[in-house]
């Protein structure tokens, strides 16, 4: 039963990252397997190339973790160049298809993050507007409603926060006037 709960309560965000943990790992260790056999010159370029790689893979990393915008970008740009990378290995003759397919996975996961990210930014600009408060507020789960400045309606969390313009639209709404208000 405990093993069931844990799984149904891995977030999606947490499910992502371990995705993205696995297919960088796995496609780190397919580029130093091209590599191991490659000649001097070609080996030291390689070398540098995928130990700032996997610094850049560690940071992209970190701050996919702490769902940071900018991580998504980083992974996206990481997994391009060793997909062209492994695409030049597949055209010298080292053909690691597993490497190429799951670089190629990791960059469509990180685009689409991007993506949304970009639709999520959009759908926020267009949300947010001016609210000015009526005279009168109120709890979402209270029975009263309160001058803006009582003791009692500075205690109201912003999400439970009902407002009214009058005692009118208060009392229709069912609720009843606080001392005050008196």
């Amino acid at each position: 039963m405990f093993k069931y709960h844990f799984i149904l309560t891995i977030s999606m965000g947490k499910l992502k990252f371990l995705l993205m943990d696995i297919i960088l790992l796995i496609v780190f260790l397919g580029i130093v397997d091209l590599i191991i056999t490659t000649k001097r010159f070609f080996f030291v370029g390689e070398f540098l190339f995928i130990v700032i790689a996997l610094l850049l893979g560690f940071i992209g990393l970190l701050g996919f973790s702490k769902e940071k915008k900018w991580s998504a970008t980083i992974l996206y740009f990481i997994f391009m160049l060793i997909t062209i990378n492994t695409l030049i290995f597949y055209y010298i003759g080292r053909k690691s298809m597993t490497t190429l397919l799951l670089s190629t996975l990791g960059m469509l996961i990180a685009l689409a993050h991007i993506k949304r990210e970009e639709e999520d930014f959009d759908f926020e600009e267009t949300v947010h507007e001016e609210f000015t408060p009526g005279k009168l507020i109120a709890s979402k789960f209270g029975k009263t409603y309160h001058a803006p400045k009582c003791d009692w309606a500075l205690k109201i969390k912003e999400a439970n926060r009902v407002w009214f313009d009058s005692d009118a639209d208060a009392k229709k709404a069912k609720y009843k006037k606080h001392t005050c208000l008196e």
